[in-house]
């Protein structure tokens, strides 16, 4: 790839590393206001992004070797990201009367109400998270082409430059969006980011086609 595009996929990741910690600290609050507990929140929150960024890198980490056009699949993997961003609350608050149903048939309490509460909400966010984890592998691959090479500068400038969009994110969400915007305005805005950011993706690599 020229210098260009390259530029652009690294500004476009770092982005997508801001909106990541958004939805994480959103989905804590959403979380907390339909479970009541915040530390149990944070817990779920965290164990859906590990686990699902490590399912995620190693579930795409193969189908980036053998896409013929990563750029466009980092495209997506973005779009549906924020497809999730836009319905998570619904979906989080359907996992809660699933809860609430599960719960009152079985009469459970104690640790299995609560290991049921939050196993479902893991489960959800699980799908956005594996997606967010396939992100790294896949435009590292559509950067480094097939010249192995560039696989260590082109995975470490797209992880350093996730890193501070995380870093921007976490700052942006903490200290203004919870307080200023509220949560259902920032999810809503933050998936737009992020549909935006695979639709610029995904034209970039058409164009990169064209002329190649």
């Amino acid at each position: 790839m020229r210098f260009k595009p390259a530029l652009v996929y690294s500004i476009l990741f770092f982005l997508s590393g801001a909106t990541g910690l958004i939805y994480e600290l959103l989905w804590v609050r959403v979380l907390y206001q339909s479970f009541g507990s915040t530390i149990q929140s944070v817990t779920t929150v965290v164990a859906a992004y590990m686990g699902g960024l490590g399912l995620g890198a190693w579930l795409f980490g193969g189908i980036a070797d053998r896409s013929p056009r990563p750029a466009v699949l980092y495209g997506w993997l973005e779009i549906a990201i924020g497809a999730f961003g836009i319905i998570s609350p619904l979906v989080l608050g359907l996992a809660h009367w699933i809860y609430i149903g599960t719960a009152g048939a079985l009469a459970l309490q104690g640790a299995a109400s609560v290991a049921l509460r939050f196993g479902l909400a893991a489960l959800v966010l699980l799908i956005p998270t594996t997606l967010m984890g396939g992100t790294l592998p896949v435009l590292t691959r559509a950067l480094m082409g097939d010249d192995r090479a560039l696989l260590k500068p082109s995975l470490g400038r797209l992880y350093g430059l996730n890193t501070l969009g995380a870093m921007t994110g976490t700052a942006l969400a903490g200290f203004f969006l919870v307080e200023f915007v509220g949560v259902r305005t920032s999810l809503w805005a933050t998936a737009a980011l992020n549909l935006a950011i695979g639709v610029a993706a995904i034209q970039l690599a058409r164009q990169q086609s064209l002329m190649s």
